[in-house]
C-alpha cells in the first residue's frame, strides 16, 4: 500500500488490528484486480476486501463484522492492510497465475542446516503463530497430545488427519 490509510483507523484499532496481523490472524489474502480479498480469525471468520485504485494506492475497506457494518473501519481491515504492507515478506499472495517458487531441495537444504534446537523452536513458533500450521501439526501428531486437550481439539485433530491419510492414499506417487 502507497498512502498511509492509518490516519483513517482509530488509534486502538490500528494497535489491535495490528496485533491480529501479528498474531497469524490473517489466515488468507488474495490480491484481485481491485485490491484484496481476505479471511481474517476473530470470533469467527471474517471476509474482508480492501480496494485499491491502480496505482496500488487504498480507496475503501470493507469487513463483514458488526463494527465494520455499523460504518466503521475495523480491526480485522487494519489487519489485513498490514499484511498487505509485508505480502512479499510475510505471505505468498495468490493473483491466480503461477508464482515463482524455490525448488524443494533447497527448503531441504535449509531445514538440514538448522540445529534440532532451532528446528523445534521453529516449529513451535510457526503453530503458535498460524492457525493452518497448528492444525497441520495436530494432524500429523494428534496421538502424541497430553490428556486434557478438549475434545474439540481432538477431533479436529481427526479430521485432519482423516483428510491427509486419505489426499496421500489419493496421490499418484503413493
Amino acid at each position: 500500500m502507497k498512502n498511509d490509510w492509518r490516519g483513517l483507523f482509530a488509534p486502538w484499532i490500528l494497535e489491535r488490528g495490528k496485533l491480529y496481523f501479528e498474531s497469524g490472524a490473517v489466515l488468507s489474502i488474495n490480491k484481485t484486480e481491485d485490491g484484496y480479498k481476505a479471511v481474517v480469525e476473530g470470533s469467527e471468520d471474517y471476509n474482508v476486501s480492501i480496494d485499491v485504485d491502480e496505482c496500488g494506492e487504498f480507496i475503501d475497506a470493507d469487513c463483514d463484522c458488526p463494527y465494520s457494518e455499523a460504518g466503521n473501519y475495523c480491526k480485522h481491515e487494519a489487519a489485513v492492510l498490514y499484511a498487505t504492507e509485508n505480502e512479499f515478506d510475510d505471505y505468498e499472495m495468490s493473483s491466480g497465475k503461477e508464482s515463482i517458487e524455490q525448488p524443494l531441495e533447497s527448503l531441504d537444504s535449509v531445514i538440514s542446516s538448522m540445529s534440532e534446537e532451532d528446528l523445534r523452536a521453529f516449529v513451535s513458533e510457526a503453530a503458535t503463530a498460524w492457525k493452518p500450521v497448528r492444525d497441520y501439526l495436530y494432524s500429523l501428531y494428534s496421538d502424541a497430545l497430553p490428556e486434557g486437550y478438549s475434545d474439540e481439539i481432538m477431533a479436529e485433530a481427526r479430521v485432519y488427519k482423516t483428510y491427509r491419510q486419505k489426499t496421500c492414499q489419493a496421490c499418484p506417487a503413493g
